[in-house]
């Protein structure tokens, strides 16, 4: 009788840990006598007119003044910008090739009493520019943040702007809260703003340090502005610049103030470790790459024990010294872990491994490795040999209870039994469903009871396998009183050609949309739109031959990535599927 067991590979799950790494590509405190000396990249400062300025403040912070020499003042602006191409590894220059979320923290303040008034000539407003097409902020286009507009209420925006940003109607917003977000115009501000590569979302956070002084920037600042949005308008386009901009009048000693800018990317590690039997002493181990946009990341080096879990650790040799082989006790130990040994290093999503024990259980270590020496991110996952349910799970239907599980693989596998129990102590059996008896590639199964009323029920499966011999999966329990949870299925196939289903289901009767996203975060689908009834299963199919939209009339769909949202109320998820053509 072979083991029967439930195993679970998915992100903080008990089963596996994922460890982030946050790798800081560029930062500049501006602790130092002048803005060009010690400087972490090339700055260069441009002046469009009037008395313009800029300067490291007693080696503390970085100053722009409209009031710079005993010159007759000017509207005017002055404007300091550095070169991306300063930034380290991994950072790309385009925003939606980086493999990870880009995050910039960074303080500014406003040295005002009066409202900012925006960025047409004349008016006093300040910018932070994440990046830019070119130096020249007056002709550039691309994303910042900015403070000051016309009328009483300022709001400190994240922006895109187009043709630069000397005019108001040159900024596109893209978050605003719409009202004044510090309690002062003067007040001393901390800023941290994201952009999620994979999905196009912004997020934007802000903090006010008070009237006396800023705080670290890089911590704390948690207090988002409106919600994360899509904007892909410049996320495909080359952009090598960033800066710092003030734009002015002619009032005495005017000024902005910048400091502690931080950028950096957080590498998603590897996810979905799994461990599977393919046959006597032989197995797979598999696990998904998160960087599908850029591959300079992508070189793993993958570990693997029998028994106890790998002590993690942080490598100090180079992903060089370590000597793989698939045959499980020949590669080389982890320098952290003897009873650890290398079966892989490369940039695939697999290896096929012999030398195995059937039925023991095997824990994994993976790292991604930066230019094969920096370990960025770890990820770690246990598998039992032979796998075998890896999901099993209930959703409350109309009047009825649909369960469903998947096998990875199965060997002399006669079938399921579902029982079932209203007190979790008497139970009885209600269906039997056939097995595929010998597998080595998942198999999905479902059962509906249609014999219930209301209350809880409490659902296991008992496998049979030919012989006779059987074992029970764990026990769920389905609540047809309560609500049931707000759910969004991974689409099925997956890989996909021509035609996926997704199934979903809302707690509650309300207006819900599924919509399939490509990479850049344009629509191609609206899948579902209308009111979804709490508690029921619903299913959409998604057919690329079937279904005409904007895109296929460009050109056709064409193989990649695609996301697709379920938007019901204020609950929101996301999942992404692969069309392989």
């Amino acid at each position: 009788m072979k083991k029967f067991l439930l195993i679970l590979f998915c992100f903080s799950s008990v089963s596996s840990t994922y460890l982030l790494a946050q790798i800081i590509v560029f930062q500049d405190n501006f602790n130092r006598a002048s803005l060009t000396t010690g400087s972490p990249t090339t700055y260069s400062t441009n002046i469009t007119a009037g008395d313009g300025g800029a300067s490291i403040f007693g080696s503390l912070f970085l100053e722009l003044t409209n009031d710079a020499t005993i010159a007759l003042n000017a509207n005017g602006r002055v404007y300091v910008t550095g070169l991306i191409s300063s930034f380290t590894a991994p950072y790309n220059t385009t925003l939606n090739l980086n493999p990870g979320l880009i995050t910039w923290t960074f303080n500014f303040r406003y040295n005002r009493t009066t409202n900012p008034s925006g960025f047409d000539l004349g008016n006093y407003g300040l910018a932070v520019i994440l990046c830019s097409d070119v130096a020249d902020l007056t002709i550039a286009n691309g994303y910042a943040l900015v403070y000051g507009q016309t009328g009483t209420i300022d709001p400190i925006k994240l922006v895109s702007f187009a043709n630069g940003l000397d005019g108001n109607a040159n900024l596109t917003d893209i978050i605003s809260s719409g009202i004044n977000d510090i309690s002062a115009v003067n007040n001393y501000v901390s800023a941290r703003i994201t952009f999620n590569p994979t999905t196009g979302g912004w997020s934007l956070f802000l903090r006010d340090d008070g009237s006396s002084s800023w705080s670290d920037p890089s911590s704390g600042v948690s207090t988002q502005i409106g919600s994360t949005v899509i904007n892909n308008t410049y996320t495909s386009s080359t952009l090598s610049n960033f800066g710092f901009w003030w734009g002015y009048s002619t009032a005495a000693n005017q000024t902005s103030q910048f400091d502690n800018l931080n950028v950096s990317i957080t590498i998603n590690p590897v996810t979905n470790i799994q461990v599977n039997g393919t046959g006597t002493g032989t197995g797979a181990v598999s696990w998904t790459s998160p960087n599908i946009y850029n591959n300079s990341l992508n070189e793993l080096i993958v570990f693997l024990k029998d028994g106890s879990s790998i002590t993690v650790g942080t490598p100090t040799s180079n992903i060089s010294s370590y000597t793989a082989n698939p045959i499980f006790g020949s590669g080389s130990t982890y320098e952290n872990d003897p009873n650890a040994y290398c079966i892989y290093t490369g940039d695939g999503t697999s290896i096929n491994i012999s030398g195995i024990i059937d039925g023991n259980t095997y824990h994994t270590l993976i790292f991604n490795t930066n230019s094969q020496s920096s370990y960025s991110s770890a990820a770690t996952g246990n598998g039992i040999l032979p796998v075998e349910l890896s999901s099993f799970s209930a959703i409350v239907l109309d009047n009825a209870v649909r369960i469903n599980w998947r096998t990875e693989t199965e060997v002399n596998n006669y079938g399921f039994e579902i029982i079932r129990s209203a007190q979790n102590d008497v139970w009885d059996k209600i269906g039997l469903v056939q097995g595929y008896g010998n597998s080595n590639s998942p198999k999905n199964y479902s059962f509906i009871d249609e014999s219930i009323t209301g209350g809880k029920y409490f659902y296991k499966l008992k496998q049979i396998d030919t012989d006779g011999s059987f074992e029970y999966s764990k026990v769920i329990e389905v609540d047809l009183g309560s609500p049931t949870k707000f759910e969004l299925s991974q689409n099925y196939p997956n890989p996909f050609n021509p035609s996926t289903t997704i199934k979903f289901a809302v707690t509650e009767t309300q207006s819900t949309k599924l919509i399939v996203y490509d990479v850049l975060g344009n629509k191609v689908a609206v899948l579902f739109n209308g009111m979804a009834e709490g508690g029921k299963l619903y299913e959409a199919v998604f057919d690329i031959e079937n279904f005409t939209s904007e895109i296929s009339t460009r050109g056709g769909y064409s193989s990649g990535v695609y996301f697709y949202r379920l938007e019901a109320g204020d609950k929101v998820e996301n999942k992404k599927m692969l069309l392989l053509k």
